[in-house]
């Protein structure tokens, strides 16, 4: 099953592509072991996935979010009851374009 994600590589701006709902495909996205993180603040559920390692294997450099460096390629999805991987929402769209101030396209 697909699912749509916002990707943010580093030195780029977010953008929405559609991902495989799968471990292996979320692996190769980040390039390694997956991390999820519980990304806003106002509850609207949306997590940040990352390499567990980045940091560890010296990733490039991404933005900085809650006084930490975020490295290498991150997307961002929703979860539902379950913790389940889903698409993001419009609404989840929205403050992530305020948070990276631009358009997501």
């Amino acid at each position: 099953m697909m699912i749509t994600v916002v990707v943010k590589h580093p030195g780029e701006k977010p953008k929405l592509i559609e991902i495989d709902n799968g471990l292996d495909a979320m692996q190769a996205l980040v390039g390694g072991l997956i991390q999820y993180v519980y990304f806003d603040d106002i509850g609207l559920g949306i997590d940040m996935v990352c390499n567990e390692e980045g940091k560890l294997i010296g990733l490039d450099y991404n933005f900085i979010w809650n006084k930490d460096i975020v490295v290498g390629t991150v997307f961002f999805c929703a979860a539902d009851n379950e913790g389940n991987s889903i698409s993001i929402t419009k609404e989840q769209i929205r403050y992530l374009t305020e948070i990276f101030e631009t358009v997501i396209e």
